[in-house]
C-alpha cells in the first residue's frame, strides 16, 4: 500500500504541476499572445509565416527542456518517495534536500520563467528579423507582449507552485511529516 500511496503522490504531484503550469503556458498564454501581437502590428505575409513557425519551434523545444527542468526540479522529492516506496530508510541529508527544494520552489521557478520567456522573446525576434526582417514598432510590441507574459506567467507559477506544495501535505504518506517539518529532520 505505501508502495502505490508514495509513487501515486509523486505522479498526482508532478501531472498536477506540469498541468497547471505548462499546459496552461502553452494552452493559453502562447496562442493569445500570438493573437494579440498578430493583430496589433501591421505585417507581411512572410513575416506572419517567420513568427509562427518561429514561435512553434520555439515552444517544441522549451517542451523538452521543461521536463528535463521539472525532473531536476523534483529529484529529491522522486528520490524520497521512491525510498519511501521501498522501504529504505531516509537519511537526513535526503530529507534536508526535499525540504530545501520545496522551500526554494518559488525562486526556483521565478528564475526560470523569466529566463525561458526572455530567452524566447529574444530568439523569435531575432530569427523573424533575420528571416523576413523586422520594424521597430513591431520588435517593439513584442517586447511589451512578452513584458505582460513574464508578469503574468510569474504570478500564476507562483500562485499555482504554492497550492500544489500546500495541499500536498494532506495526502502525504506517514512519516513523510519529518520531511515538511519546520523543525528539522
Amino acid at each position: 500500500m505505501a508502495d502505490q500511496n508514495a509513487r501515486g503522490l509523486f505522479r498526482s504531484f508532478f501531472l498536477k504541476t506540469v498541468l497547471y503550469t505548462e499546459a496552461i503556458s502553452y494552452g493559453l498564454f502562447i496562442p493569445i499572445s500570438v493573437i494579440i501581437y498578430l493583430s496589433t502590428v501591421t505585417i507581411s505575409e512572410e513575416q506572419m509565416a517567420a513568427f509562427i513557425i518561429t514561435v512553434g519551434l520555439i515552444a517544441v523545444i522549451y517542451m523538452v527542456i521543461n521536463f528535463l527542468w521539472f525532473r531536476f526540479l523534483f529529484a529529491p522529492f522522486r528520490d524520497y518517495l521512491s525510498r519511501y516506496a521501498r522501504g529504505e530508510a531516509i537519511d537526513d541529508a535526503l530529507k534536508v534536500r526535499v525540504r530545501e527544494r520545496f522551500a526554494s520552489f518559488s525562486v526556483l521557478s521565478t528564475l526560470c520563467i523569466v529566463l525561458r520567456w526572455t530567452t524566447g522573446f529574444l530568439v523569435v525576434s531575432v530569427s523573424v528579423s533575420l528571416i523576413s526582417g523586422i520594424r521597430f514598432e513591431q520588435l517593439l510590441n513584442l517586447w511589451i507582449i512578452g513584458a505582460v507574459v513574464i508578469t503574468l506567467s510569474l504570478i500564476h507559477y507562483d500562485f499555482v507552485g504554492k497550492l500544489l506544495v500546500r495541499r500536498f501535505p494532506v495526502r502525504r504518506p506517514s512519516g513523510a511529516s519529518r520531511v515538511f517539518s519546520r523543525t528539522g529532520p
